[in-house]
């Protein structure tokens, strides 16, 4: 099984957003630089076949693009609380075995997706910036210690190849 853990794009700042931090949108900037990522994500051939969105504006959106760019059906965009700011790796790890597909991405926030993909690949601490996308393999279920990290990119490192 290979988990792609996304934080979602740019997103509107909370001084320059009259709504709550829930409605919170991405920027224009933050969807065509998530774009060129979601574009290599699947120049590499890692297509989800479920992809698992906190609840927030931001990262439904960011879930969104990567759904459209990647080709998945509509019907494999869940949104979940188990990818809600305050994430739980333990149950995320659960979530994920029963899916049981063979490509899943968890579009969540920070510090939760660099805590749990530290937790995932064994420790470690992992700063996760906007439109990071990083691909964990499992030999199996997706138990915590036991990914590896297959890569990690961002909006700089598509924009430099």
């Amino acid at each position: 099984m290979h988990v792609l853990f996304v934080r979602h794009a740019a997103a509107a700042e909370t001084g320059e957003f009259a709504g709550s931090d829930f409605d919170r949108p991405l920027t224009d900037d933050g969807r065509a630089r998530f774009a060129a990522v979601a574009n290599w994500v699947a120049a590499r051939g890692k297509t989800p076949q479920v992809i698992v969105s906190s609840p927030l504006v931001r990262a439904r959106q960011t879930a969104e693009i990567l759904r459209d760019i990647t080709g998945v059906e509509h019907s494999t965009l869940v949104i979940d609380d188990v990818a809600a700011p305050g994430i739980s790796a333990r149950r995320l790890s659960e979530f994920l075995a029963k899916l049981g597909q063979e490509v899943v991405a968890v579009v969540g926030h920070q510090p939760d997706m660099g805590h749990c993909l530290a937790k995932f690949i064994g420790g470690g601490h992992v700063s996760f910036g906007k439109g990071h996308v990083a691909c964990i393999e499992f030999e199996g279920d997706p138990e915590l210690e036991s990914g590896s990290l297959c890569w990690f990119v961002g909006p700089r490192d598509v924009e430099a190849t």
